[in-house]
């Protein structure tokens, strides 16, 4: 998501209608009560769980885009984004650049040439508040600040993931301390490719 594409106002008029706030803070509120059951379940109600978490974050993050931005940010946001993350994970999962040899379970659903068609979705539930938050942060490092937030985000993620078996790699050696499971050049990776989102 380079900059220059992303320096939109917020829509001339006073910004989203009573209605609209309550759309959009109601599918953010439907997102985190969904996960919050995410520890106290495994099994198939675990795998719905945690389709429906990322879905109903994505959604909730589209809808603010969309109203708070307007529909040419929020249809670019989420083109570049999930395009980005398609094509990225293609690229690590068949050369292991650059989050390392990683594979995915079947358990997370239809997948083209073994990317699950719901890991994009999970890119786009933080691209557009990553990109917000960094810009509030300091404008001129916000690619920086938001490829932080990307890897920080997996950082919590994964360890997560590889636990409930959605997937795992082939080698984490060197390991993230505390972490071995998940190897060190998986953070590089996040924090790079979040820099060039």
């Amino acid at each position: 998501m380079a900059i220059r594409n992303y320096i939109q106002p917020p829509r001339r008029r006073s910004g989203p209608t009573t209605f609209q706030s309550v759309l959009v803070w109601s599918a953010l509120a439907v997102a985190i009560l969904i996960q919050i059951s995410y520890p106290l379940l495994n099994g198939n109600a675990l795998r719905v769980i945690t389709f429906a978490t990322v879905l109903s974050a994505s959604l909730a993050m589209a809808l603010h885009a969309l109203l708070t931005y307007g529909r040419k940010y929020a249809i670019n946001y989420l083109l570049i984004t999930l395009s980005f993350a398609f094509t990225i994970e293609q690229i690590g999962l068949h050369t292991g650049w650059p989050f390392g040899y990683y594979k995915y379970d079947q358990s997370l659903g239809l997948a083209i040439a073994g990317v699950p068609l719901i890991v994009p979705f999970a890119w786009t539930m933080l691209a557009h508040p990553l990109l917000i938050a960094a810009r509030r942060i300091n404008p001129r490092w916000s690619a920086v600040i938001g490829g932080f937030g990307l890897m920080a985000w997996d950082l919590f993620l994964d360890p997560q993931m590889v636990r409930d078996g959605r997937w795992s790699w082939a080698n984490p050696d060197p390991y993230i301390p505390f972490m071995p499971e998940i190897p060190a050049s998986n953070a590089l990776g996040w924090f790079l490719s979040g820099i060039l989102l």
